[in-house]
């Protein structure tokens, strides 16, 4: 699978070349809304598994409180909301990178997760820096100082590092992980050359969906062939479709005080991001019990 990202990161910086900024900005928005909105759509097949549960009526009211706490969250105290937003989604995607390499569970690990996602959003952050303050003053009205990007994406870089020395002479970790910090240098490369709505294409659809798209499938279906991913598919687009409906409300709303686009799609994110890392954490979980 980090092959096939590796491939599909570089296609897509080639073809980026072909292209003017508005088509980027489009190739960039059709791989989130399709691939990245389709690996948190069946979240409620997944719960459903992991509990050994029949019902769906109490796993969706579940669903939509939490979206809906997370919403009153965000009137009430916006900064606040999205500092638990970046280190919730930190730590989903240090878990989806690194959970395989795992030789036994620790709280050591687990902080790991937070530190390595969070370094990679902040490399973000750091390489598209003005276009981040933007967003960030559009959603809160807060003005975001350069050094609150720069020296954490620092100390994340030099925590990660000793954690990764740490976990491996403690036996926590494959040696294997060795390949992940390499693809993860790959990786920063890559987004020092696009812009910020391709550069977080690349790395949310092909780094993390798709890796993600893959263990639910194995977990729900125990396979992961063309018959499961179509059945995947099957199941999930209608949730899929309301989140996209959801999109194009919340982006009619957003018109009128003159938002880009990427800031309803993160919008979006951050209420459909809670309950969907909760709901993988459970899955990572089972996943490790039953090995």
């Amino acid at each position: 699978m980090k092959e096939t990202a590796l491939i599909l990161s570089f296609l897509s910086l080639w073809i980026s070349t072909k292209m003017d900024g508005s088509q980027v900005q489009l190739f960039a928005f059709s791989l989130i809304l399709t691939i990245g909105l389709l690996h948190g759509a069946n979240d409620l097949s997944i719960i459903r598994k992991v509990s050994n549960s029949s019902g769906i009526v109490g796993y969706l009211l579940w669903y939509v409180f939490v979206i809906i706490g997370v919403s009153l969250l965000f009137i009430l105290f916006q900064p606040l909301t999205l500092f638990l937003f970046i280190l919730v989604s930190g730590f989903h995607f240090g878990e989806q990178h690194l959970v395989k390499y795992v030789l036994k569970p620790s709280r050591l690990l687990s902080v790991l997760y937070l530190f390595y996602g969070n370094l990679i959003l902040f490399i973000i952050f750091s390489i598209n820096l003005n276009k981040v303050q933007q967003i960030v003053f559009d959603f809160s009205g807060y003005s975001l100082p350069v050094l609150l990007v720069y020296v954490p994406t620092i100390v994340l870089g030099i925590l990660v590092l000793s954690f990764f020395i740490l976990g491996y002479n403690r036996n926590l970790l494959k040696k294997e992980v060795a390949i992940e910090l390499a693809y993860f240098v790959i990786i920063t490369g890559i987004l020092y050359l696009v812009s910020l709505p391709l550069g977080f294409a690349i790395y949310f659809v092909f780094w993390h969906s798709l890796p993600s798209l893959r263990d639910q499938i194995k977990h729900l279906y125990g396979k992961t062939d063309k018959q499961a991913y179509f059945g995947y598919i099957k199941s999930s687009w209608p949730y899929w479709l309301i989140s996209l409906l959801g999109i194009i409300v919340l982006y009619w709303f957003f018109s009128f005080d003159h938002y880009d686009f990427l800031n309803v799609i993160f919008y979006m994110l951050l209420l459909i991001t809670f309950p969907h890392v909760i709901v993988m954490h459970r899955l990572f979980n089972s996943i490790k019990t039953e090995s």
